[in-house]
């Protein structure tokens, strides 16, 4: 059984904005809830944690428009951006390397834009070569955005002049005061000494251990043991390694990073220089970009950049400037000059957050020796030895946590100070009420990420990739409701600063911002992508950074689709989703899954007045039973939830866990117990069922009658395309049909995996737990069993949608590989996975069949049913 610890991590960077509040992250329509009831949210490839579903707004089909702009002339020269050589193309081939011939840095250019790669990751290859125009699969057709016309159409030097001349003057220098320059001595001296205590605890357990092993006759005389002697001798090195070799950690690996240079983007760079000059801030040396909503100030070289200087970067998200008007982005980029501006200020600031980020490498991460240490002590007489060092590692982490929740404590209320400072920077170039919109909208850039990132998993999972992710995230902002915005403000306004927050709340920044009320030097209403030489080809280069990031090798140029394409796909499910509320009345719970009807009553020759007679008496049975059918569900969902907790219960137990009374609710301290509670909810599930299917009948019944009157000649007649209809229908009934067989047995693999997370939730604190180790094995069986079971009925069924690899099987869109039996990893990660992607499938398809289902209702004359009243959401 192999346990895998992929630990996380990256450069600290100052970033402009707090990330969205959590409540934010899941979708406020039903439809961005409706597998709540089934499954607990687990990650996608992604997405943030969350269920991956369609977003429900009504107007989702919108039109994307990106501006057309005729690129500029290509450079003669290049400039290194690693040692700041300038270097003639003239000899360059297009796509094709060359050097750099002072630093030997690597100098790429293309036919598209020349990139300077000396500053790469090494290994790093050029977005350029990997995703140009002339490697694209599909390539999106420009059409120019109206608003965006007056300066598609500028030619570069007249933007630049324009943009320059907006400025007027520069800003007033901000000050800081005497005490905030104390406070941040105060603070590096305190992170300083949390090292050397570090250090400290190393070299006083070093002299112990040669103390002890110099006298055994010490412990040997009043105990009389020499296994607790061993323990110390062999376990005591152990301990000594584990503290040391955090000190020898290479850095966490980061993404490949893509700069921008001068002579590809004169109007930013000039913009970026003339800010700069306002605020009396260093220029950056480097200009990275990124998919992300937001934008960040670091150190180019890490500890020696600290040391040497302004050797500081600016990385710029690219979805920010899509979002972004010019103030909003020039105040974006001052706050973060403005950071640059803080001088010894930021160098000590990064020298506070890089400790305190290896504090918590030092406590959280796991390597390949913990695993082996883990392992040995599984083993015989060394087994017991280790026990010990087992032991004493966890003990001095602890201790360590400590320290770092205290550093964690202290760093962070410098760097909110420092935010506060940067936001004046910010105020007084655009003015306090740009800064309050700006603020506003990068929280809703924020959530239309968050979305972007659901619609990019549901996509990937039908083979296809969006081209643009800046402009899928724009799409997506477009479908945030005034009704949502009103949520997203009353969580801005009580949202308030905690502890540990690096950046202070919204409020305590526009409070601020008030509070300076400036009227700011710079005004400008124009795109800020206007700024860049080719948006739209930046735009596909950094959304294939994401992709080579997430994917790696998997990632083929050839599944990318532009951006209209998927969502005009999408469009048909997005009225789909508003169909399956309307027709359920937003009732429709994955956990009660409908019996569809067979192929025989499907097919059955009905009288056309029979059937719409049919269908009116489910709809007004649906309607009457409504209210009843919700309070039902409620207290059927409370029994199911008590069975899944129960499966887990059952897990602990059998693994040796006392489990005290508030875990569950009732106290849980016997096998008995247990029966007892499953009974109950058994019991109460099966009283529930008289009010629980009548509503369920009538839906079921509702369905029957509009299918068997799609396959009537004289409805059709008035349907477009009802032999579309009739294939896709066609296409789901078996599936829905297979999940409503063997719904039990998904349940079980739903208990089973629920049980198996329990058990390794356990893992950490107790590596030595024999009981623990043979409860995970044979839960690990339990799921694996479970699992082969189910792919094998859901692998023989057609895949009912359209997807990029052809005809493939349910089973093969649910996940890509069966699970590795004895790998815990593989399989606890397929039986996730299968559940949340067999949720998303239910829900599609029912969502398809609803839609169906009103197209034949409004052939016959029946008018829509009303949209239901919107859920609250949860606060």
């Amino acid at each position: 059984m192999r346990f895998h610890v992929s630990p996380s991590g990256g450069e600290p960077t100052f970033q402009s904005r707090g990330r969205v509040p959590f409540q934010l992250r899941a979708r406020i329509a039903f439809q961005r809830r409706v597998c709540d009831s089934f499954l607990p949210p687990g990650p996608t490839l992604f997405s943030t944690p969350g269920p991956s579903l369609y977003h429900g707004a009504s107007d989702g089909r919108i039109a994307l428009f990106t501006r057309h702009r005729a690129g500029s002339a290509m450079p003669k020269n290049i400039t290194c951006g690693n040692c700041g050589a300038v270097v003639s193309l003239e000899a360059c081939h297009l796509n094709q390397d060359t050097r750099c011939p002072r630093c030997g840095g690597v100098l790429i250019a293309s036919d598209s834009q020349p990139v300077c790669a000396a500053s790469l990751e090494p290994g790093a290859t050029s977005a350029p070569k990997l995703c140009g125009s002339s490697n694209m699969a599909h390539d999106a057709t420009d059409v120019p955005a109206p608003s965006l016309d007056p300066w598609a159409s500028c030619a570069r030097a007249e933007l630049q002049a324009r943009l320059l001349g907006a400025f007027r003057g520069n800003i007033e220098p901000v000050k800081t005061t005497l005490a905030y320059k104390l406070g941040l001595v105060l603070v590096c001296a305190v992170m300083v000494l949390l090292v050397a205590v570090y250090i400290g605890l190393i070299l006083a357990l070093a002299w112990l251990l040669y103390r002890y092993a110099l006298s055994p006759e010490l412990l040997l005389v009043r105990v009389g043991g020499i296994w607790l002697y061993l323990g110390v001798v062999v376990g005591g090195p152990v301990l000594l390694l584990f503290l040391v070799k955090p000190l020898f950690a290479p850095p966490a690996r980061t993404h490949r990073l893509r700069s921008l240079v001068p002579q590809q983007e004169p109007v930013l760079f000039s913009f970026l220089e003339r800010i700069s000059a306002a605020l009396g801030a260093p220029r950056p040396k480097r200009v990275d970009v990124d998919c992300q909503p937001n934008a960040s100030a670091s150190f180019r070289r890490g500890i020696w950049s600290i040391l040497a200087g302004d050797d500081l970067v600016l990385t710029i998200g690219v979805p920010m400037a899509a979002g972004l008007n010019a103030s909003q982005f020039a105040g974006v980029l001052a706050h973060e000059l403005g950071h640059f501006a803080q001088g010894t200020g930021m160098r000590m600031t990064s020298l506070v957050r890089a400790i305190s980020f290896w504090f918590t490498r030092v406590v959280y991460e796991r390597d390949k020796w913990d695993a082996r240490l883990a392992r040995w002590a599984q083993v015989g007489w060394v087994g017991q030895v280790l026990v010990v060092a087992i032991f004493l590692v966890w003990l001095t982490r602890k201790v360590l946590w400590g320290l770092m929740i205290f550093g964690h404590a202290v760093a962070a209320a410098m760097m909110r100070q420092m935010e506060l400072d940067a936001d004046r920077h910010e105020m007084r170039l655009v003015g306090s009420r740009t800064f309050q919109s700006t603020c506003q909208k990068m929280t809703l850039l924020e959530l239309a990420e968050h979305w972007a990132m659901s619609d990019l998993d549901r996509f990937y999972s039908d083979g296809r990739l969006p081209d643009d992710l800046p402009r899928l995230i724009l799409a997506n902002l477009k479908l945030i409701s005034p009704e949502d915005r009103q949520k997203v403000d009353q969580l801005i306004n009580n949202s308030t600063t905690g502890w540990f927050d690096t950046h202070p709340s919204l409020p305590q920044r526009i409070a601020a911002a008030r509070r300076e009320n400036a009227p700011g030097i710079f005004h400008l209403d124009m795109p800020a992508s206007a700024l860049f030489s080719d948006f739209d080809a930046l735009c596909r280069n950094v959304t294939c950074d994401v992709y080579q990031a997430a994917l790696g090798e998997k990632f083929k140029p050839e599944r990318l689709h532009p951006v209209e394409e998927l969502l005009a796909r999408g469009s048909v499910d997005l009225d789909a989703y508003e169909s399956l509320k309307r027709f359920f009345q937003g009732s429709f719970y994955p956990l009660r899954p409908l019996q569809v009807p067979s192929a025989e009553e499907l097919y059955r020759e009905v009288a056309v007045e029979e059937a719409v007679g049919r269908l009116k008496q489910s709809r007004e049975a649906m309607l009457a039973g409504k209210t009843d059918y919700d309070a039902a569900f409620r207290l059927f969902d409370q029994c199911d939830t008590k069975t899944l907790g129960m499966a887990q219960a059952e897990a602990l137990l059998q693994a040796g866990f006392t489990i005290k009374k508030e875990v569950f609710g009732f106290p849980v301290e016997e096998k008995a117990d247990i029966d007892i509670a499953l009974w109950d909810a058994q019991t109460r599930v099966e009283e529930l069922l008289p009010r629980l299917q009548p509503f369920e009948q009538a839906a079921q019944k509702r369905i029957l009658a509009a299918l068997q009157l799609l396959h009537s000649d004289d409805v059709a007649a008035k349907m477009d395309d009802p032999t579309g209809w009739r294939q896709e229908a066609a296409a789901i009934m078996p599936v829905l049909q297979a999940i409503a067989e063997r719904f039990s047995d998904i349940l079980q693999l739903r208990n089973q995996h629920a049980a198996l997370a329990a058990l390794l939730g356990q893992v950490h604190a107790h590596q030595d737990h024999a009981l623990l180790m043979n409860a995970i094995r044979s839960h690990m069986r339990l799921v694996y069993q479970k699992a082969a079971e189910l792919s094998d009925v859901f692998g023989a069924l057609p895949y009912p949608f359209d997807h990029a690899a052809g005809q493939i099987s349910v089973i093969q869109y649910i996940v890509e590989a069966p699970p590795v039996e004895d790998d815990c990893q593989s399989i606890y990660q397929w039986a996730d996975g299968f559940m949340q992607k067999l949720c998303g499938l239910h829900v599609r398809m029912m969502a398809r069949l609803c839609l169906i289902a009103e197209q034949v209702e409004s052939a016959v004359g029946l008018p829509l049913l009303p949209d239901p009243p919107q859920p609250e959401t949860p606060a």
